[in-house]
């Protein structure tokens, strides 16, 4: 991770300067325990889609859970409309039905008549 001075203040860039690559049998990934259950998690998550229905939707929050360790490591992922949708926060799933809130509304913690 370099560090580059600038004027006072200090710039941080992260990056990786060589993406590892597993060619042979022997080749090893460095991750940690919780990346390692993430993604077994979804391991899981994506052969339940054989068993189907109960299986499959048991497994959802493996799922959600590699999701949103996927965005901690790569926030541009939280700006891409399917992982709105999957993670439900979509705007249309968000939007209320009725009238807007008001101003008045968050002032008084309810619906202004």
């Amino acid at each position: 991770m370099p560090h580059h001075a600038a004027g006072g203040n200090t710039l941080t860039v992260d990056g990786v300067s060589a993406t590892p690559v597993v060619v042979e049998d022997g080749d090893t990934v460095d991750l940690g325990d919780e990346t390692l259950n993430v993604i077994l998690g979804y391991a899981l998550h994506a052969l339940s889609f054989k068993k189907g229905g109960a299986y499959f939707a048991n497994t959802g929050p493996l799922f959600k859970a590699f999701l949103l360790d996927a965005a901690e490591v790569n926030g541009l992922i939280k700006t891409t409309t399917l992982y709105r949708r999957l993670m439900g926060l979509d705007w249309r799933s968000l939007k209320k039905l009725g009238p807007s809130p008001t101003l008045m509304d968050a002032m008084t913690g309810g619906e202004a008549s």
